[in-house]
């Protein structure tokens, strides 16, 4: 009898998508879980094998892909930010701008939204795939510079794991393999997070557009400096308050705290402002009885003249209305202290 025991277990074998000899099917599996791409068979005496495992995340997805023959694999675009990490055999890549090199298992390949390129896998390659959406991505970036980003992050095309800060991403990686493996829900706060970390560790270990900049000493007195002014803004949100005022007391210019703003929170003081009377006005709606008080004068309290632009705010703030949070005062979190 066959020994099923001593067969290796796969990666992401749990979440099997499709086991297949034919080309059509493993590249529109692939295509729906990843992207869109041609694909053909380079040995014409070859039979092809395919294995793909894997998962979709909220903003990420892992992958295990084989294809068990000498491929060919034409991207048009990545449709995110796609790191394509050998376990075995080697792959020739070649990308719009870049000089064609071999991806092997210490030397993945980064593939990049609206980039083509152009992937030939001999028949040994196994290898793992993560997918980081561009929103993610950007959104860490922009949190990491305190500012927002804008244009392509130009990621260069090939990973070198024997530098530290790319050995911690693949670590990472290893390890949320592992963890989906051993049956943690991918729907978990545990593996969402994992998705933070990859994409903030490809930001500070993969050279890219914005690298010096993510590696340049930050500027603490400039950022003590925004810091007060956010306090400020903390300790007077139910007072009138505008840009002048806030930097006149923080000793800077009107500008200067625009760019501090932009920077270190990714908004200007304004939206900030708005941001703050947002949460406490929640606050107040969440501990009112709503017998006595209304939405509207909770509105004006919080400087919230426009009601149907405060309940459009708020929806996109905390998704629902705010009659709803205010209907919703007896299930309030009991963690919320009201006085």
């Amino acid at each position: 009898m066959h020994d099923l025991s001593s067969e290796p277990v796969l990666p992401l074998a749990r979440y099997r998508l499709a086991v297949t000899g034919s080309p059509e099917e493993i590249r529109s599996m692939v295509g729906r879980e990843i992207n869109d791409y041609g694909l053909s068979l380079v040995g014409r005496d070859e039979q092809l094998r395919a294995r793909f495992h894997g998962v979709s995340l909220r903003n990420a997805g892992l992958y295990y892909l084989a294809y068990g023959a000498t491929v060919r694999l034409d991207i048009l675009d990545a449709g995110g930010f796609v790191v394509q990490m050998p376990l075995a055999g080697s792959a020739a890549i070649s990308m719009t701008g870049a000089e064609r090199f071999v991806s092997h298992s210490l030397r993945p390949a980064v593939l990049q939204p609206r980039t083509r390129a152009g992937i030939s896998l001999d028949a040994a390659c196994e290898h793992l795939l993560i997918r980081l959406d561009e929103d993610l991505v950007r959104s860490v970036l922009r949190k990491k510079l305190c500012r927002d980003v804008n244009g392509p992050l130009a990621f260069a095309p090939q990973m070198d794991l024997t530098i530290g800060a790319n050995r911690a991403f693949r670590e990472l990686l290893t390890l949320l393999t592992s963890m989906l493996d051993n049956d943690v829900s991918h729907s978990s706060l545990a593996i969402s997070e994992f998705e933070t970390l990859l994409a903030g560790q490809l930001l500070i270990g993969q050279p890219n557009r914005y690298s010096e900049e993510l590696h340049r000493p930050a500027r603490p007195a400039v950022a003590r400096t925004i810091s007060r002014a956010a306090d400020l803004i903390e300790a007077h949100a139910d007072q009138h308050l505008t840009g002048d005022d806030i930097a006149a007391a923080v000793g800077i210019s009107t500008r200067s705290l625009q760019d501090g703003f932009r920077r270190y929170f990714g908004v200007t003081p304004r939206t900030y402002i708005r941001n703050v009377r947002l949460q406490r006005a929640r606050h107040e709606l969440l501990c009112a009885d709503p017998a006595r008080v209304t939405v509207t004068s909770v509105a004006v309290r919080w400087g919230f003249s426009h009601l149907g632009r405060f309940s459009a705010l708020y929806r996109t703030a905390f998704g629902e209305s705010p009659s709803d949070t205010l209907r919703l005062k007896d299930d309030a979190p009991t963690h919320i202290e009201c006085g």
